[in-house]
C-alpha cells in the first residue's frame, strides 16, 4: 500500500526548528503590480545581445506569516496516478517513463504535466505532454485503486532533435510551464561534469502545445550554473516587486561532483519577460540572476558549514540538516506567506554515512551505514531573510531553514530498493497555486510493472496562507523566531 499520512509520525522525531538568521524588520508596502507581460510571439526576434542588468528591489517586503508543517499538518493527500511505461512514439527505446525521475512542470492551460522521460547517462534526454486525471481520490491507498493514463497528449520529445546539445546534457533537472505565453522553460544537466566547466543550464520552447514543431532557443547559462539549474517556480506576486523578479530558479543535491553543486536549497531570482527575448536567451549567453541562497563547499548548510566533518554526519549524528545523501528536487513561495518551500530527501541522520560499504551495504558510493536511514525531507526557510540578501545585511550562504524534518510520505514495507531502505524517493514536484496543488513523483515507485517502471505520482494540498489565521511573531525568544495565533 501507498502510504499517504501526514507529516512527522513516528517514529520520526518532530522537525528541528534551528535559530535562523535574523531579518530585518520593514513595513508593509502596497501590492506590487503585475510584471510586464512576457513576448506574445512563438519565434524569437533577432537582436543584438543586450548588456546584463541586475534588478534592484526596492527595500521593503509585505507582511506574510510563515507557514508551518509541524503546526498545520500538511501537505494532505489528494490522492495519486499512475502513468503508461510503453514507447511514445513507438519503437523509441528512450521515449518512455521507464527509469524516470519525474522531474515536471504543471500547465494550468490543459491540466497537465510536462514530465521528463527515461534518464540514462550519456543519452540525451526527453519530455512529454501527460494528462492528470480528474478522478484523483484522498481514500485510495494502493497502486490498483490510482487512476491510470495510457499515454501522453505528445509524445516524447528528444532535445537533441531541437537544440544542438554540445555539452553532452543528458538529465532534465527541472521545467516551468509560462502561463502568460505558453513557452515552457527546462532546465538540463550533466549527470556526471567531472571538470565542473559546463555554464550552460537552460532552453525555451516557445510554443509548449506543439513540442515537435515549437520555435526554441538555448542553450543558456544562469548565474550560478548548476546551482541555479534545477527547478524553476513562480514567486507571488505580492514579492516579485521585493525580491526584484517574476520566478526562483534553484537547485540542490543529486549530482555528482560535489564541487558543482549547492550544499543546500538554492534560490536564483530571474524575470521570465526577459529571457522570452531571444537577444537576452540566445546560445551561450549568461542570464542574470539575483542570488538569494546558494551554499558550496566552504559553507554548506550543515551544523557546523563544515563539509569534510558534517555532510558524512559521523557520530554523535547530530546534523540533520545536509549530508551527502541530501536531493531537494523543488522549491517555491507558499502564496500569502513568507515561506519558500523545498522538497526532497535525506539520509544517514540517525547512524551517518559511509563510502563504498560492505558488508551486506554495498553501495558504489555514499550511502548509509544503515539501510533503513532513508527519508523523504522538507526545509522551510523564511523569504524575509531572502529580503536581508537582497539588501546587503544577510549573506546567501548564512540562511537556514526555521524548520525542516521528515516527511513521512512514500514509505511502503513491501518495497524494498537499494537493498531494503523501504522508501519511495521523492524525485520530482510542481506547485500549481490556483488549486493549491503540490504535485510530486516518486522514481520507480509504481511497482505494478516488472521492468523499466515509471514514477508514481501524487497529489497533495498545500494551501496558500492567510493573514488572519497566522501572524509572524519575529521578537527573538530564546533565540527562536515562533509563529503565534492572531487572538480574536
Amino acid at each position: 500500500a501507498f502510504h499517504v499520512s501526514g507529516m512527522m509520525n513516528s517514529p520520526s522525531p518532530s522537525p528541528v526548528v534551528p535559530s535562523p538568521s535574523p531579518s530585518p524588520s520593514v513595513p508593509s508596502p502596497s501590492p506590487s503590480p503585475s510584471p510586464s507581460p512576457p513576448v506574445p510571439t512563438p519565434t524569437p526576434p533577432s537582436s543584438p545581445t543586450p548588456s546584463p542588468t541586475t534588478a534592484s528591489p526596492p527595500s521593503q517586503s509585505p507582511s506574510q506569516s510563515r507557514a508551518s508543517f509541524e503546526e498545520h499538518g500538511y501537505p494532505k493527500f489528494r490522492g495519486g496516478f499512475r502513468m503508461s511505461n510503453d514507447q511514445f512514439p513507438e519503437q523509441s527505446s528512450y521515449g518512455t517513463l521507464g527509469y524516470s525521475k519525474g522531474r515536471m512542470a504543471y500547465c494550468g492551460e490543459r491540466h497537465s504535466l510536462f514530465v521528463s522521460g527515461k534518464r540514462v547517462i550519456g543519452v540525451t534526454p526527453r519530455l512529454a505532454e501527460w494528462q492528470i486525471p480528474d478522478n484523483l481520490n484522498e481514500n485510495h491507498n494502493s497502486l490498483g485503486e490510482f487512476p491510470y493514463v495510457g499515454s501522453p497528449l505528445q509524445d516524447f520529445v528528444n532535445l537533441d532533435d531541437v537544440v544542438a546539445n554540445e555539452d553532452g546534457f543528458d538529465d532534465i533537472q527541472g521545467m516551468l510551464y509560462d502561463n502568460e505565453s505558453g513557452a515552457l522553460f527546462v532546465n538540463v544537466a550533466s549527470i556526471y561534469d567531472a571538470p565542473a566547466q559546463i555554464k550552460n543550464t537552460t532552453m525555451i520552447f516557445y510554443n509548449a502545445s506543439n513540442l515537435a514543431s515549437s520555435s526554441v532557443t538555448g542553450y543558456f547559462g544562469f548565474e550560478g550554473a548548476a546551482k541555479a539549474g534545477g527547478w524553476i517556480s513562480n514567486i507571488p506576486e505580492e514579492w516579485q516587486s521585493v525580491l526584484g523578479g517574476t520566478h526562483i530558479t534553484g537547485a540542490g543535491g543529486g549530482l555528482s561532483i560535489i564541487s558543482r553543486q549547492s550544499l543546500g536549497p538554492s534560490a536564483y531570482v530571474f524575470k521570465a519577460s526577459d529571457l522570452l527575448e531571444a537577444s537576452a536567451a540566445s546560445a551561450g549567453t549568461i542570464a542574470t540572476t539575483t542570488k538569494l541562497m546558494s551554499f558550496d563547499l566552504s559553507k554548506p548548510m550543515t551544523e557546523n558549514s563544515n563539509w569534510e566533518t558534517d555532510l558524512s554526519n559521523p557520530d554523535p549524528f547530530t546534523n540533520k540538516l545536509w549530508t551527502y545523501l541530501a536531493d531537494a528536487v523543488y522549491g517555491f513561495i507558499i502564496p500569502n506567506t513568507s515561506t519558500y518551500l523545498a522538497v526532497g530527501s535525506n539520509g544517514g541522520l540517525n547512524n551517518g554515512i559511509g563510502y563504498k560499504n560492505s558488508g551486506g551495504n554495498e553501495c558504489g558510493g555514499y550511502c548509509a551505514n544503515n539501510v533503513s536511514d532513508y527519508y523523504n525531507y522538507y526545509w522551510m526557510f523564511d523569504v524575509n531573510d531572502f529580503v536581508g540578501v537582497v539588501n546587503g545585511s544577510l549573506e546567501a550562504d548564512e540562511l537556514r531553514p526555521y524548520e525542516h524534518g521528515k516527511w513521512n510520505v512514500g514509505r511502503s514495507p513491501n518495497w524494498q530498493p537499494n537493498g531494503g531502505s523501504g522508501y519511495w524517493e521523492l524525485s520530482g514536484a510542481t506547485y500549481d497555486a490556483e488549486s493549491e496543488t503540490l504535485y510530486t513523483a516518486f522514481g520507480g515507485a509504481d511497482t505494478t510493472h516488472l521492468y523499466e517502471r515509471p514514477p508514481l505520482f501524487a497529489a497533495f494540498h498545500v494551501p496558500k496562507g492567510s493573514d488572519s489565521d497566522v501572524s509572524c511573531d519575529c521578537k527573538r525568544r530564546r533565540g527562536k523566531r515562533y509563529l503565534s495565533k492572531k487572538s480574536s
